[in-house]
């Protein structure tokens, strides 16, 4: 199984690669959305495709946006929830999370899989767009 999967990598990363390229180009024009940043230097394989939603530049938080994409049948995802967060781990001690916690509260994944068209992609972004329409 394992081998049959690898013979598809290199056109699933490019399927990647399209995606995050097409979402970073589209998004990068609405206020209050910080489309995932490209690391000079690194090649990423963009397994998710994670957004920043700013509430206050958005006019909705990052819940409220998923909310309004699953109204719309578009299935979207928080980031997981960091592990001192969790309720077996809520009295450990831990250091830092400020930016776990701001990635975890203001992250929301898009869609992203190697079988979205670029219909499909668009529809996305024109709802998020609706969506700072409603929320402005």
């Amino acid at each position: 199984l394992g081998c049959a999967q690898l013979e598809n990598l290199s056109p699933y990363i490019g399927e990647k690669l399209r995606i995050a390229a097409g979402y970073a180009d589209a998004l990068a024009g609405i206020p209050g959305i910080t489309p995932m940043p490209a690391i000079p230097g690194v090649d990423g394989t963009y397994w998710l495709y994670t957004v920043l939603v700013d509430a206050a530049r958005f006019g909705m938080d990052s819940r409220q946006l998923l909310r309004q994409l699953q109204e719309q049948g578009i299935q979207s995802r928080p980031l997981w929830q960091p592990l001192h967060l969790s309720q077996p781990h809520r009295d450990c001690q831990f250091l830092g999370g400020g930016v776990t916690d701001r990635l975890y509260a203001d992250g929301l994944s898009l869609p992203c899989s190697v079988d979205l068209s670029p219909d499909d992609q668009a529809r996305v972004v024109r709802a998020i767009a609706r969506a700072a329409g409603q929320a402005a």
